[in-house]
């Protein structure tokens, strides 16, 4: 195209020199001569050029169209913005000028900002800017045609300028262009803090200079279509023959050509120069489209994601809760049971000097084993419990650990690395305590703090160990004092696990808490870093609760294999035959409780006495209270 309108451009530069050069000769000479003008030729390029200038018109037609289509989605992205913050509603909402985020809302702009939309209207500006640069090739092509032309006129004729009062004025464009450089700028260094008020300064700088191209092109179009209304000179040469015959009007004619061909020359300046300018504004509309895509669609997309993974993770909170809620009943269940064992064992062991019916009637209780096997299926459902509620909590660890690698570091730049948490001291205590005067220790660490709760039941879990052994070794009587001091640990260590239970629930309900927060509380730029923290406390509060689950799983396993032997001892051992007591339940039978003095003579001793009477001491210390 662009060789063709030179072409054509050039054979009415062409004929305009012919032309004027014959008829000047004709007139200065006054010959009667009949005056020889390339009537023709002229005609053609007139022709021409309109039409090149028609398709100049329609080139900036497209242009503009397309324009409009960036400015509605610089638009559309900042009535979003203003839809997330709530700006359109609340413009006093905040001192600086922007209203809280709605969490709700992060997906929907995030879309915008790195999905096919925000690509869609790059590539509008691309083609915007190919579109300008063609103006730009147009418009010098015409310089240098009219430029031709004019230089083959005389100075008679050539003598006229192509300006005008009304022509409009170049725009301003170094000020935008500097403009959008400051956007690009401050959303290169945009964090949580400036990601709102960066990112509205920006969609409005798009919306903004999307309009200015656009005028800008209508007004490269107006040039066009003047250049169709100016080469009517050249296209209506030649239409009168007397007019055409007359060497003073024929001068007249070429007078008017020339005059022409200057407007020419201005409007295809005018053109170049608009071209230029708008293709360089465009360059950093470009620009500006491809560093929100990265880094605003990065932040929106972190957020978004972190909301989604909450909403997830909501889920599995709950579900630890409720976990944790009947592993709670069964434990306290599990303590009442075994506080009644121990009332058994205690009347059995005080027959000599208390009712021997109320001790028969003990045995009785216990010889069918049925208060045991309850604690041990109380122990073993806390143990399903948890280990199902450490799944629920893994995968929650998990999700908040994925949603914190995705956030770009402008979101936590005073935040230490996440791969640097499990190297947190933590002090230890026997027996459920924890140091601190709060029951915590704390670490302080950058921006956060990050408060770390453990228990080391290593002790405890020995000590039911210990009581495991003894009753294994226990012999037809202390079976008995050894049983009672094992149901006094029981209830000692699932106390302690009922504190752990309550413990562990209230980390899942910090972490709904905090959920919550994040879900829905509000977003404005006071209060918006203390949500992305929120993330790393319902981490925390996570990790905080696997590791209490994990001692609680400990204890109550412990407490399952040392109810496991007392049950195995009370039912089992011999035949109950040679004086030797076999089995709880061979007492109440006629002659056991006989073979159970039979017993208590042959293998009293002076450590069972002093065993009975530590057993004896130990649960006494349950009713003291």
């Amino acid at each position: 195209m662009p060789n063709k309108f030179l072409g054509k451009l050039g054979n009415l530069a062409d004929s305009i020199k012919d032309a004027a050069e014959d008829v000047i000769d004709r007139i200065d000479d006054k010959f009667d001569m009949p005056i020889i003008i390339d009537f023709v030729g002229i005609k053609r390029a007139g022709d021409e050029c309109y039409t090149t200038a028609r398709e100049t018109s329609g080139l900036c037609r497209i242009t503009i169209e397309k324009a409009n289509e960036m400015v509605q989605f610089g638009q559309e992205l900042q009535t979003t913005l203003d839809d997330v913050t709530g700006s359109s509603t609340s413009k006093s909402s905040s001192s600086r000028g922007i209203g809280s985020m709605d969490a709700s809302k992060f997906a929907i702009i995030q879309d915008l900002m790195d999905g096919d939309r925000i690509q869609s209207a790059t590539n509008l500006a691309r083609e915007l800017s190919e579109l300008s640069l063609k103006c730009v090739d147009k418009s010098q092509e015409m310089i240098l045609s009219m430029e031709r032309g004019i230089d083959a006129l005389p100075d008679a004729i050539a003598s006229s300028k192509g300006g005008k009062n009304g022509d409009p004025e170049l725009p301003d464009i170094d000020q935008s262009v500097n403009d959008m450089k400051k956007l690009v700028k401050d959303i290169k260094d945009v964090n949580l803090f400036t990601v709102v008020k960066s990112g509205s300064a920006a969609f409005d700088g798009l919306r903004k200079n999307g309009e200015l191209s656009s005028n800008m092109f209508h007004s490269i179009n107006n040039f066009a279509c003047d250049v169709e209304s100016v080469s009517g000179s050249f296209r209506n040469l030649g239409s009168g023959d007397n007019e055409d015959k007359n060497p003073a009007k024929i001068f007249s004619k070429m007078k008017t050509i020339a005059t022409d061909a200057w407007r020419c020359l201005r409007l295809s300046g005018l053109m170049k120069l608009f071209a230029e300018k708008v293709q360089l504004l465009i360059q950093w509309i470009i620009s500006l489209f491809q560093i929100a895509s990265t880094k605003l669609g990065t932040i929106w997309g972190a957020l978004s994601n972190a909301r989604d993974v909450l909403g997830h993770s909501l889920i599995q909170v709950k579900e630890s809760i409720r976990l944790c809620d009947i592993s709670k009943d069964k434990s306290i269940l599990l303590r009442d049971t075994s506080k009644e064992i121990c009332d058994h064992l205690k009347n059995i062991l005080q027959f000599r000097t208390s009712n021997a019916s109320k001790a028969f009637a003990s045995l009785k209780d216990l010889a069918d084993g049925d208060e045991i096997m309850l604690c041990i299926q109380l122990a073993t459902g806390i143990d399903d419990e948890f280990t199902a509620c450490t799944s629920q909590v893994i995968k929650t660890i998990e999700g908040v650990d994925d949603a914190i690698r995705n956030m770009p570091d402008v979101l936590i730049p005073e935040l230490t690395s996440i791969e640097d948490d499990d190297d947190i001291d933590i002090d230890f205590k026997s027996r459920g305590g924890v140091i601190g005067d709060d029951g915590t220790t704390t670490t302080t660490r950058s921006a956060r703090t990050t408060t770390v709760k453990k228990v080391d039941v290593g002790n405890d879990v020995r000590e039911l160990d210990e009581l495991r052994n003894q009753i294994e070794d226990a012999n037809a009587l202390t079976v008995i004092s050894h049983s009672l001091e094992g149901f006094v640990g029981i209830n000692d260590k699932i106390g302690m696990c009922g504190e752990m239970i309550t413990t562990s629930r209230g980390f899942a309900e910090s972490s709904l808490t905090a959920i919550d927060s994040f879900q829905n509380g509000s977003w404005d730029l006071e209060v918006a870093s203390a949500h992305i923290l929120e993330l790393f406390h319902i981490r925390t509060a996570g990790k905080q609760m696997k590791v209490f689950i994990e001692s609680i799983l400990q204890l109550v396993r412990a407490n399952i294999e040392l109810l496991k032997t007392i049950r195995s001892k009370s039912k089992g051992g011999s035949d109950g035959s040679s004086g030797s007591l076999g089995r709880l339940s061979d007492i109440v039978k006629p002659g056991g409780m006989k073979n159970l003095a039979s017993s208590i003579a042959s293998d009293l001793d002076v450590d069972d006495l002093k065993g009975i009477g530590e057993g004896l001491k130990k649960f006494g210390s349950l009713f003291k209270k």
